[in-house]
């Protein structure tokens, strides 16, 4: 029996007279929809295709493009230090302006972001005590705490550079003698991945490493007893 799918309009083979959708996928999305659910935009980190979900935080489009990304020898993506493969930077590239357009992009601006006003999960934004200075959130508090443990010079968003889109960037942290910038990471949107490979594309002699949850992680099981660590993670 050939019947058309209530959600995506595709025709399908079935054999129950009582379906209705071509696919678990259309299922769930119709279902959602009328429960009111909200969806998200995402750029796979993958295969760099566009894909929608209710949940708001999400890399990959599939199993199979998660599972790949992961076992890719020497790429540590958005959970890690971003540099990864150069294959891997220009199929996101790809992905990210195609589906950011600048109409989309400006009308993302200022109030118009979906975070603006938003703390992020990790956020806790204030002056620190023991730094000596304002951070953005316990992550960025941590991360300095490490490398003062580490006898490390370091300035806090010390530099901002101009991009021909018209914005700026300003990386998180400088470390003064091995003149680096490091970017401190929880979850990356569309907008800042494009914003942070823009930076790199146009400035290729600066050296930038962002830090993301696994290497994080991995900072905390050396560093989470020896320095006033915050937060949970």
């Amino acid at each position: 029996m050939i019947k058309d799918c209530e959600e995506c309009g595709e025709s399908f083979e079935c054999k129950i007279v009582t379906r209705r959708f071509c696919s678990n996928s259309c299922s769930s999305t119709n279902s959602n929809r009328k429960r009111g659910k909200t969806y998200y935009d995402f750029i796979c980190v993958n295969c760099g295709k566009s894909f929608r979900d209710t949940r708001p935080k999400r890399s990959a489009c599939s199993h199979k493009c998660s599972a790949e990304y992961r076992n890719e020898e020497g790429n540590f993506g958005m959970r890690g230090y971003v540099g990864g493969k150069a294959e891997f930077r220009r199929r996101l590239k790809k992905g990210v302006k195609e589906s950011w357009t600048e109409e989309r992009l400006e009308s993302h601006r200022g109030k118009g972001n979906p975070m603006y006003g938003i703390p992020t999960p990790h956020s806790k934004g204030g002056y620190r005590e023991d730094l000596g200075h304002f951070v953005r959130s316990t992550w960025e508090a941590n991360m300095c705490r490490v490398l003062i443990a580490q006898g490390i010079k370091y300035e806090y968003e010390s530099r901002t550079f101009k991009l021909s889109c018209g914005s700026t960037y300003t990386p998180d942290i400088y470390l003064i003698e091995e003149d680096e910038y490091w970017e401190i990471k929880g979850q990356c949107y569309p907008v800042g991945i494009n914003k942070f490979l823009n930076f790199t594309e146009e400035y290729p002699d600066i050296n930038i490493k962002m830090i993301g949850l696994e290497a994080y992680k991995q900072f905390k099981r050396i560093y989470g007893k020896l320095v006033l660590w915050e937060g949970r993670i």
